[in-house]
């Protein structure tokens, strides 16, 4: 199991109904089962040929009584009693339109709601600004050379987050620790190299100015 569905499993709240969209193998489902972090879980896929797969892995484990494997696209066919639902290993354009294919009224029916996208984080975190949703934890996972950062929001009202939160992180800014600095220290390297090919003193340039100062005082 890899390391970015153990630290997604570990965000979990413990003892819940989970549905887990864009499942693939079913992977994440039969981790928080075997961790006893959910009761019960349903892997949900818009492709049948992964939900097969998925359902071969979940008999291998007997895990068939606690896990159902659901053709679905987005939140389409998932059951109303899930508590937890999580999106991951997707881009943020197919996380979004999958949360605002859902609606408010359905996303509220979930106690947390996990999301982790491949690229431009701070796009989700904006997404969850903009509709004053709180995200409530955040987790690094770096593999393989790559960052994946999953947050966990819920519908629970919150003011605006700040430029330098969206861009850097609510929690993780104040959890800190050498992973993160790390993390801010390849943003900084990264916007740098970009200065450095484009000379032109215009607008954009004062963007990414900007943001090199916000993530020089996250760390």
């Amino acid at each position: 199991m890899n390391l970015r569905i153990q630290k997604i499993a570990d965000m979990i709240n413990k003892g819940v109904v989970l549905a887990d969209i864009g499942t693939d193998h079913a992977f994440l489902p039969i981790l928080a089962i075997k961790n006893k972090k959910v009761q019960k879980a349903y892997a949900c896929d818009i492709a049948k040929g992964p939900l097969e797969i998925a359902k071969r892995n979940i008999q291998a484990e007997n895990l068939d009584g606690q896990i159902e494997t659901i053709l679905s696209d987005g939140f389409e066919h998932v059951p109303t009693d899930v508590d937890v639902v999580v999106i991951a290993g997707m881009g943020y354009y197919t996380a979004k339109d999958i949360l605002e294919a859902a609606g408010k009224k359905r996303l509220s029916t979930c106690k947390q709601l996990i999301v982790e996208v491949n690229r431009k984080p701070e796009l989700l975190r904006k997404w969850i600004s903009d509709h004053h949703y709180t995200i409530d934890q955040e987790e690094l996972i770096t593999e393989r050379d790559f960052d994946y950062i999953a947050i966990s929001f819920t519908t629970d009202y919150h003011e605006s987050y700040r430029d330098d939160e969206i861009l850097c992180g609510v929690y993780l800014q104040q959890k800190k620790g050498k992973e993160y600095l790390f993390y801010c220290d390849r943003q900084i390297a990264f916007i740098s190299g970009v200065l450095a090919k484009y000379p032109h003193n215009d607008d954009y340039r004062k963007e990414l100015l900007q943001q090199k100062k916000y993530w020089l005082e996250a760390k």
